[in-house]
């Protein structure tokens, strides 16, 4: 067991120290303080002494942050004997992070929240720095508590004075004359006027200072600071490149590690015909592991460190913002400094804005665009389902055109862009492909997981359902990991932030598991009542979630649960079977992912397992202590099968009458819920022609399990028809679906066309209510019911003594049955015979036998209209019109003996 548990605390110890690093947090116990003993100070006297930073948990350590600070510093003593030290710091790298420091607090003695005042720091355009202050008191040890503030964030340190390497110089004077040689070799033609005037006037009041045989410890100090301070703020000279009335754009970064990545890459530049130049800045939102990075605040600070003329910011709703000012002044360096607050960070922390001048431009920025045509260009077609690639082939091509136009407004230009970094985003790999069709009964289009581990580097592959929404509205994503007849295992493709695994310091950390996290309470009330509406919350099963030992998987080591909502385990996403067979099917990409699963072997404190940005989960560093706020989860739940009447494409509207289901490669599935408080029913089906009419009712019940947004409402109700083969509508299969009228009122009528290939004997028609959810939102329909399709209605035949039938038994009427049939004049030339009069054949109905004569009179007449007509070339006039009546009169004769038979 030992051996098994080694590598896991070192993983928690790893991870430890890295909280510990980022946060300062005091976990080792104080050992003993450097020893040594504090010199004596004279006073009019300087020194110089060799500095370093210490941790302050751990006082015989250096600290993280000492690489900040340069080793040497100088002590100047004033004629009463306070002793004012100097600090140089210079940028660095620490845990591969570009740092530099932006202040310095000094904590009055034995105090660890009260600051001295009077502290001075300076920083330079290359992020070194000065810093000066009075030594508050001279230790023995050489320990001053201090807060070390920089661009990435502040933590407590100790600034250790080694008074061993004290050494004497020649005084405040040599000091003095020292920085006024350096001084004097600066050359007034490289920095503008008014900075280098300043430095001219602190050199000539130090020559002064120096001159003046009674000069106080107190003046010389004074000159050495203006003289520091004029080389300080010593600015190059350089004349603007920009016209009167012209806009341009030039690349802009931020030195400040987050704030590079909030920052745009284009800052945009319009001059005014006085020349006055304003600045356009954008800030997108970005997340990382301490949270959403939203800037609320920004300020420009001109060479003074006033703030900048008209300098303002707008937020956006998406936690973006466009920032303006004027740009106070021209800086050849293209560095300038600002205040910025934002979210996850310190107020008005100072950064350094570096704009780019060798990329000025006047037309858009299309590299960006080339970039991503070429990236788009380097993809294969194979690699992509059909569908997918296709919407890229069309926006690689509009891409292409504007490329090759370089009048392209930016708008166009950004509009072009986006839309081929969506299809690229939206491509979907081969394996993604679905089995599914067009339409589909239930979970039935829902396939496996893509689980083949020789494919390296593929992302998560399989069937996806949308499924209630996220804070802007918006429907979910889900991943089908497993399907059974009891219940489809999904897992969000929504990352929930915000939240850290437990936040109830009250629970013992032998009692830290998923039933006790304050997490899983937080995704069961809060985030699961604003995720699914009523009707979507009973489609979700309640689901017995089992906490498993990270040793030993076949270990329970705390009670089960019963939740709705549930993070995934570490063994979850190490199932090949889910679908996660790589890192990048786990991967989040911008923030770690908790699981439920707790390393109980921690000695200290229970750790919980995540999986990191890029998916991995064996680097070392996946454990987190439970506490850690902002990281993400993608919940897991279960899907009711019996709840789920269809799966449709998400991308494809509903079909507008009755359809055939075709085979889809999409999978990415859109649900039709079944709501049974809606009540729908249909009756008195007639067959007219080619079309079946259906009167309904449809009333939706009241009690109230609905959210607004998902009743029945009677202005967006439509009546959906299905045909199933084989079986009934759970079971069979589908080949016909669609929409076929709208519902108006609580009951009408709908008539729609039946299938070509419809069969009464193997198919069933169905009709149901619907309402069709916008987008990919889930569609909410009745319970479907079943429609007995009947024959088709012949025409009703004529009685015999109608008088509304031609040649009927009419009073007056020459062909009743006990008359005799007059000749026909027209007819005289054919000897013998007994022609109707036009018209003249009577007709029997309500019988089978009624229904045969009734075909019989069809064919004649079908065969009547096969003889060929007058005016063909075959027969005479005269010796057609005779055939013509003999036949008729030959249907008469059989039509009238056959009624007699009936009546014998």
């Amino acid at each position: 067991m030992t051996s098994t548990l080694q590598p896991v605390r070192r993983v928690c110890a790893a991870a430890l120290a890295l909280m510990i690093a980022l946060t300062g947090l005091s976990i080792t116990p104080s050992v003993a303080r450097a020893e040594g003993v504090a010199p004596p100070l004279d006073a009019g006297s300087s020194y110089t002494v060799s500095v370093d930073v210490h941790d302050a948990g751990n006082p015989s350590e250096p600290s993280m942050s000492a690489g900040m600070l340069a080793k040497n510093a100088e002590i100047d003593v004033d004629g009463s004997g306070r002793a004012r030290i100097t600090l140089h710091f210079v940028p660095a790298q620490i845990m591969g992070l570009d740092v530099h420091a932006s202040d310095l607090g000094v904590y009055e003695e034995g105090s660890q929240s009260n600051f001295i005042e009077g502290v001075s720091f300076k920083l330079g355009e290359d992020n070194s720095a000065i810093c000066q202050f009075v030594l508050p008191y001279v230790p023995n040890d050489g320990l001053y508590r201090v807060e070390m503030r920089s661009d990435i964030m502040n933590r407590d340190a100790l600034l250790y004075v080694k008074w061993p390497t004290l050494k004497k110089t020649g005084g405040l004077g040599d000091t003095l004359a020292g920085l006024v040689e350096s001084a004097k070799k600066y050359s007034a033609n490289d920095y503008t006027e008014d900075s280098f005037g300043k430095l001219k006037a602190a050199i000539a009041d130090a020559d002064a200072v120096l001159a003046n045989p009674d000069s106080t410890p107190e003046q010389f100090q004074a000159s050495i600071d203006a003289v520091n301070n004029a080389v300080q703020g010593l600015n190059a000279a350089a004349k603007s490149p920009f016209e009167a009335g012209r806009t341009y754009y030039v690349d802009v970064t931020d030195q400040d590690p987050t704030g590079s990545r909030a920052l745009d890459l284009e800052a945009r530049f319009d001059v005014d015909e006085a020349g006055t130049i304003k600045a356009t800045l954008r800030f997108n939102p970005y997340s990382d592991f301490l949270g959403a990075y939203q800037v609320s605040a920004a300020t420009l600070l001109d060479r003074e460190g006033e703030v900048a003329a008209n300098n303002a910011i707008e937020q956006h709703d998406n936690g973006g913002a466009t920032w303006t000012f004027d740009l106070p002044y021209f800086a050849s360096t293209g560095l300038y400094k600002a205040k910025v607050t934002a979210t996850s960070a310190s107020p008005d922390k100072i950064h350094t804005l570096a704009f780019d001048w060798s990329t000025i431009r006047t037309t858009a920025d299309f590299r960006k665009l080339a970039a991503a045509i070429e990236k788009a260009s380097g993809l294969a077609a194979p690699a992509y389902t059909a569908s997918s690639f296709a919407v890229l082939s069309e926006a690689l091509a509009r891409a292409k055109d504007v490329a090759a136009d370089t009048s392209h407004s930016q708008t166009t230009v950004n509009d072009a862009l986006a839309a081929l970094t969506e299809a690229m985003d939206k491509l979907s790999i081969a394996e993604n492909a679905g089995s599914g069709n067009t339409v589909n009964l239930g979970i039935s289009g829902f396939n496996a997981p893509f689980s083949d581990e020789s494919a390296p580097g593929k992302p998560w592959a399989g069937s996806r359902v949308y499924f209630g929404k996220d804070d802007q509205g918006k429907p979910i994503s889900w991943r089908v990991l497993q399907t059974s007849k009891d219940g489809v295992l999904l897992n969000s493709e929504h990352t929930v932030t915000g939240q850290a695994w437990n936040t109830d310091m009250s629970i013992p950390a032998s009692e830290l598991f998923w039933n006790t996290a304050t997490l899983r309470t937080y995704l069961n009330d809060e985030w699961f009542n604003k995720t699914f509406d009523a009707l979507s919350k009973e489609a979700v099963k309640t689901t017995e979630v089992k906490s498993l030992s990270l040793a030993d998987a076949s270990k329970e080591v705390a009670p089960a649960t019963q939740d709705k909502v549930f993070a995934l385990s570490i063994q979850d996403y190490r199932n090949k079977a889910y679908g996660f067979v790589s890192n990048e099917s786990r991967a989040a990409k911008e923030i770690s992912l908790l699981t439920r699963t707790t390393d109980e072997s921690a000695s200290f404190m229970t750790m919980v397992l995540i999986v990191l940005p890029d998916g991995d989960l064996e680097s070392g560093f996946n454990t987190m202590m439970p506490y850690t706020p902002n990281l993400g989860v993608q919940p897991g739940i279960t899907l009711d099968p019996s709840k789920v009447l269809l799966t449709t494409p998400a991308s494809a509207a509903a079909p507008s009458g009755i359809q055939k289901p075709l085979a889809t490669e999409d999978n990415a599935w859109k649900l039709t819920l079944i709501n049974d408080d809606w009540k729908f029913d249909a009756s008195c089906p007639r067959v007219d022609g080619e079309k079946i009419s259906v009167e309904y009712a449809a009333n939706a019940s009241p009690s109230g399990r609905m959210s607004r947004s998902a009743a029945l409402d009677q202005d967006d109700r439509v009546v959906s028809a299905l045909v199933v083969r084989g079986s009934d509508w759970r079971t069979g299969t589908p080949v016909g679906y669609g929409t076929v009228g709208k519902v108006s009122g609580e009951s009408g009528s709908v008539s729609f066309e039946l299938p070509a290939d419809f069969n009464k004997e193997t198919d069933k028609l169905y009709l149901f209510a619907e309402r069709i959810g916008e987008g990919a939102e889930s569609n909410i329909a009745t319970m479907p019911v079943e429609v007995s399709v009947p024959d088709a209605e012949e025409p009703p035949a004529p009685e015999p003594n109608d008088p509304s039938t031609p040649g009927g038994d009419a009073p007056g009427n020459s062909n009743a049955s006990d008359k005799p049939v007059p000749s026909n004049p027209g007819n005289a030339g054919t000897s013998g015979s007994s022609p109707a009069p036009s018209g003249g054949q009577g007709q029997a109905a309500g019988s089978t036998d009624a229904a045969k004569v009734v075909a019989a009179k069809t064919d004649s007449r079908a065969a009547a209209q096969a003889i060929p007509k007058t005016g063909d070339a075959v027969f005479p006039a005269a010796a057609f019109a005779g055939i013509a009546g003999a036949a008729a009169a030959l249907s008469l004769i059989a039509v009238r003996a056959y009624r007699r038979k009936l009546e014998s």
